[in-house]
């Protein structure tokens, strides 16, 4: 086969995949596999495609029946398929298309001083907390990550139903200062939503933390740190169901064929 015939599959399929709503993707593999008709081209998808998209849609991997792990690009080892938890205190590989998890012996989960594993475990339990009350039961999965002087913390929160044609995601990342003082809450939420009861429509919006959006600086210290969060997530939300009615009142009238008006 002629190596442009192969990235141009390549192209399609990796487009195909990476526009897959969350918790769909298994259907489109297939679809794919049937569209390309080209062993080498799924190879490259199971590989690398799989891979970044997990990543970048926080996708759950499975560890257990009651333990999850959070792949995000930010404990995820050198661009392969392990990666780390510190709460569940080990590394593991993690099959792209099944999404098993299986603990590896090597490498290990990268270290912390004493000082900021205290400060990373007081942030997890109050956050902890936070999911318990505004999310729904094991639909969100968290990970609380150190990168130089800052913590990051992911949220991931997956719900699907497709016997009702629906599947939506949420995943939400904030960057928390551990320096002393005042500090800035940055951060981005980011949601896709897919109906296709009558028709086959993508909801993608994000929502970016900062004042404009209700971000507030924060001290370092767990409690201010959820208390902006919950000001954030609860203008997010505000936000989103403005933008529901919005879209029933105005976007889809003007969507729709008018009429002639027949005397």
């Amino acid at each position: 086969m002629p190596e442009d015939s192969f990235q141009r599959k390549l192209a399609i399929a990796n487009y195909l995949i990476k526009s897959t709503p969350i918790n769909e993707v298994k259907y489109s593999l297939d679809d794919v596999n049937k569209l390309v008709q080209d062993p080498k081209v799924m190879k490259s998808i199971s590989d690398t495609t799989l891979l970044s998209y997990n990543m970048t849609q926080y996708v759950h991997a499975d560890v257990s029946k009651s333990k999850r792990l959070l792949m995000t690009p930010y404990n995820n080892i050198a661009n392969t398929n392990i990666f780390y938890d510190y709460d569940l205190n080990s590394c593991y590989e993690v099959n792209q298309v099944t999404k098993e998890a299986s603990s590896v012996s090597t490498p290990t989960i990268p270290a912390l001083s004493p000082q900021v594993a205290a400060f990373r475990s007081e942030v997890n339990k109050a956050l902890q907390a936070y999911i318990s009350k505004y999310y729904i039961d094991n639909k969100c999965v968290s990970g609380i990550f150190v990168d130089g002087d800052r913590l990051v913390v992911c949220l991931s929160a997956i719900n699907t139903n497709l016997n009702v044609y629906w599947t939506g995601n949420i995943r939400a990342t904030y960057i928390l200062p551990m320096n002393s003082g005042t500090q800035k809450l940055e951060g981005k939420i980011e949601t896709v939503v897919h109906y296709f009861e009558e028709g086959n429509v993508q909801l993608h919006c994000s929502y970016t933390v900062d004042e404009k959006n209700g971000s507030s600086y924060v001290t370092t210290s767990p409690e201010s740190f959820i208390k902006a969060v919950t000001i954030v997530e609860s203008n997010w939300m505000s936000n989103l169901e403005s933008m529901y009615i919005t879209m029933h009142e105005d976007t889809f009238k003007r969507m729709r064929r008018r009429l002639p008006i027949r005397g």
